[in-house]
C-alpha cells in the first residue's frame, strides 16, 4: 500500500502537466478554427430597412459574404447560416420581407433555438 502511495505522489506531477498540455492545445485548436460571428454581424449591419431581395442576394455574392449560405425559408422569410465549425456556436441570420423590403432582421444561435421567436 506505502508503494501505491509513493507511485502516485510521484506520478500526479507528470499527470497534472499532461492534462494541462491536452487542455493547452485543445484550447490552441479551437483558437485556430474560424469564428464565423463577424461576418454574420457585418451582413446584419449591411442591411436596412431600404435592402430588397435582390441587394441581398448581391451582398451574399460578395467575396467578404462568400462563406455564408443563404436559405429561403418562404418568400418572405429568409435565412443565412454560418458554416459549421466544431465546438463553436452556429449562428443563423433571420430575414423577414414585407412585400419587396426587409421588415426584420434577427441574430440567432442555431443550437440555442431552433425556431425565431
Amino acid at each position: 500500500m506505502a508503494d501505491r502511495g509513493r507511485f502516485l505522489k510521484a506520478a500526479l506531477p507528470t499527470l497534472a502537466g499532461v492534462a494541462c498540455g491536452i487542455a493547452a492545445l485543445g484550447a490552441v485548436g479551437l483558437s485556430l478554427q474560424p469564428d464565423w460571428t463577424g461576418e454574420i454581424v457585418e451582413l446584419r449591419d449591411s442591411l436596412s430597412r431600404e435592402t430588397t431581395r435582390s441587394d441581398v442576394e448581391r451582398l451574399l455574392q460578395s467575396p467578404r459574404f462568400s462563406k455564408l449560405r443563404l436559405k429561403r425559408e418562404t418568400d418572405r422569410r429568409w435565412f443565412v447560416d454560418a458554416p459549421h465549425t466544431p465546438f463553436r456556436r452556429s449562428w443563423r441570420l433571420w430575414i423577414d420581407f414585407g412585400e419587396t423590403r426587409i421588415i426584420g432582421v434577427r441574430v440567432r444561435d442555431v443550437d440555442a433555438a431552433v425556431t425565431p421567436l
